[in-house]
């Protein structure tokens, strides 16, 4: 009976976790028939049957819900050591952020993603130190984001993988 108690109390802690629970495509909480739909609309999405176009940012600019994906894009999606919105023309598992240009002063950096993506993880190339949070967002053009912060630092370099 204590041990039934004990593993009722450790399912709870583990399903009020904050890290995103793998298999749950369209960030509900949970693994059902419904990330199979959103699996099913990623693959149309980006194979062809909408017009949605998506990208993703690397800056020093905050992201807010008002912020227009895709204005300004400053380079196709393998240019990725240009600040601003980057197309993505494919659907990818990793985006590599490149060495971004030195910064006078040491500064937050964001990267936002589509969340469909499923890159939920940043690996520096060493340039800082602490860890990078991330949140989610639905900006102007419709598509939810997952939106990385960085520790303050004059210069970043990031792969992004699931």
């Amino acid at each position: 009976m204590t041990f039934a108690a004990m593993l009722l109390m450790s399912v709870g802690a583990f399903a009020q976790s904050s890290e995103p629970l793998q298999g749950d495509v369209n960030g509900d909480g949970k693994v059902d028939v419904s990330d199979i739909t959103a699996i099913i609309t990623i693959m149309k999405d980006f194979f062809g049957s909408s017009n949605q176009k998506y990208y993703w940012y690397v800056g020093t600019e905050p992201i807010t819900s008002t912020t227009i994906p895709g204005d300004g894009v400053v380079a196709a999606f393998n240019a990725s050591t240009e600040l601003g919105w980057h197309k993505i023309d494919d659907p990818v598992t990793e985006i590599h952020v490149g060495e971004m240009p030195r910064q006078s002063q040491n500064v937050i950096w964001y990267i936002a993603i589509p969340y469909i993506l499923g890159i939920t993880k940043a690996t520096s190339g060493g340039l800082t130190d602490g860890t990078v949070t991330s949140t989610t967002m639905t900006l102007s053009d419709g598509v939810l984001y997952r939106v990385f912060t960085t520790p303050p630092a004059k210069k970043i370099d990031y792969l992004m993988t699931r």
